[in-house]
């Protein structure tokens, strides 16, 4: 084998290499953006809250992520916040708030990985003596709330991501081996 053949040959095996272990690619930085759908009345005071959460620069679903929501009393008083649990490999989360008082509550959603926060003002009926429950649906009061440059984390999360795709590996493995083939075939003597 000439050097030139050699040194195409450890070029494609070198390039082959180099892309067949690529880490996944970074596009999952930055902020989140959550979506919270319509609220669905459980039991007196309480209420199941679905949330989405993508990342902001390519609407992809963010996994992995710890979500949570904090209900604000009408007086302001915060209670004990409530972890919401992933749904699906959509992004979404999913999980009850009880409401221990009647009144106009704020339920504030948080993010980490990727940092996002909106609020929806929920009313709450708790049933009097001869009275039964009515929760009205959740509506959405606000943008997203940003929180200081201070506590921003640029974040990765690849879970959604497995490198290159699997046609493009499989073009590129092709093409390699069709080079080396045309490299390497024994041309009649002329």
């Amino acid at each position: 084998m000439t050097r030139f053949r050699r040194a195409v040959l450890s070029a494609m095996i070198g390039i082959a290499v180099l892309l067949l272990s690529q880490e996944p690619s970074l596009a999952h930085e930055g902020r989140g953006i959550i979506n919270v759908e319509p609220a669905e009345p459980t039991a007196a005071g309480s209420v199941r809250y679905v949330l989405r959460l993508v990342w902001e620069n390519d609407q992809h679903a963010a996994l992995n992520a710890t979500v949570t929501a904090t209900p604000i009393a009408p007086t302001g008083a915060t209670s004990t916040p409530v972890v919401l649990t992933a749904s699906d490999q959509d992004g979404r989360y999913q999980g009850v708030v009880t409401f221990p008082t009647s009144g106009s509550w704020t339920v504030r959603f948080t993010a980490v990985t990727p940092v996002a926060s909106t609020e929806v003002t929920q009313e709450v009926q708790l049933p009097t003596a001869t009275t039964t429950t009515v929760v009205g649906p959740a509506t959405t009061t606000a943008e997203p709330v940003v929180p200081s440059p201070a506590g921003q984390q640029a974040a990765t999360d690849s879970a959604d991501d497995s490198g290159p795709p699997l046609a493009l590996l499989g073009a590129v493995l092709v093409v390699l081996l069709v080079g080396a083939g045309a490299l390497f075939r024994r041309r009649p003597p002329a």
